[in-house]
Order: structure tokens, then C-alpha cells, then sequence
């Protein structure tokens, strides 16, 4: 059985290599708002890693857990774009939507690992870490399946985005 500190090792390798694999698609990326995308979600990843191993330190060192504290959820925060750029972003093709569906798939497997993390909790202070994170991992995955659907199709789509980027997302 996994100790607490074993599953936060496992989750600051996550984040790791969500951080990377964000920024490999950012550095690929030629559309603007791919790279800015991509960008911020590492950035998050960062941030996301650096409270994690200052969760880690606390436990290891026996230390009261002082819970950090996550960047806002606005998604223009990462998009880098306001909602009247969103208007005249072209359609992209399906070669460039690729990154977001592999994003997609390491979102889901982030919220799939800390809900597992989650149900093994034992303190509140732990519950509270884990459901943290599943909230930012929601946000991201949130993030990105929109931002997908207005690429795939941004005259059906754009309803929905205003809707969702006044609302600042989740």
C-alpha cells in the first residue's frame, strides 16, 4: 500500500510530465493561441508540482500541512485572447486540435489519480489537498475541451464560449 507521500511523489511526476508534454505542444505549435494555451497550462503544471513537493516537504518533516494556494480559474487567464479575438479566430484543422486531445487525455488521468488519492485519505487536511487539485484538473480539462469544440467550430461554438469565458469558466 502506497504511503501518502509515495502518491504525492507519483503526482509531482505527473505534473512533470503534463508540464512538459504542454510545452512541447506550445513549442510546436504556429497558431497563436495554441502556443498561449499550451503556455499557461504549463505554467500551471509548475505551479501545481511546486505545491505539491511543498505538501511533501511538510509531511516529511512532520510540520502542521499549510495548504497552498491555485491561480483563479478564469480561462482568458491561459487563453491569453479576449472574447472579441475569439471572434475572428480561424477554423483549425484537425492536425492542429491533436495537442488538445492529448491534453484532454492527461487531464483525465490526473483526475482519475487524485480521486483514487482522495478516497485514501485520512485527514481533512488531505481530503482538502486532493479535491483542490481534482478542481484544477477539472479546470483544465474544462479549458480544453472548449477550446477544442470553438477551434473545431467556432460559428456553433461561440455561444457557448461567451457564455463560458463571462461565467470565468468552471
Amino acid at each position: 500500500m502506497a504511503t501518502l507521500l509515495d502518491t504525492i511523489k507519483q503526482a509531482i511526476d505527473m505534473e512533470v510530465k503534463g508540464e512538459n508534454a504542454y510545452r512541447e505542444f506550445a513549442e510546436e505549435a504556429t497558431d497563436p493561441f495554441i502556443k498561449t494555451t499550451f503556455s499557461g497550462l504549463a505554467d500551471d503544471e509548475v505551479e501545481h508540482r511546486k505545491l505539491l513537493h511543498d505538501y511533501a516537504e511538510q509531511i516529511s518533516k512532520g510540520n502542521p500541512l499549510e495548504l497552498g494556494k491555485f491561480k483563479d480559474n478564469n480561462p482568458q487567464r491561459i487563453f491569453g485572447m479576449s472574447l472579441n479575438e475569439f471572434k475572428d479566430h480561424a477554423k483549425l484543422g484537425a492536425e492542429q486540435l491533436k495537442p488538445f486531445d492529448a491534453g484532454i487525455q492527461l487531464e483525465k488521468a490526473g483526475i482519475e489519480y487524485y480521486t483514487k488519492a482522495l478516497a485514501g485519505a485520512e485527514t481533512d487536511e488531505e481530503k482538502t489537498f486532493f479535491e483542490s487539485l481534482i478542481v484544477q484538473e477539472n479546470m483544465h480539462l474544462d479549458i480544453l475541451t472548449k477550446a477544442k469544440e470553438f477551434l473545431s467550430n467556432p460559428q456553433s461554438s461561440f455561444h457557448d464560449m461567451e457564455d463560458w469565458l463571462l461565467d470565468g469558466g468552471i
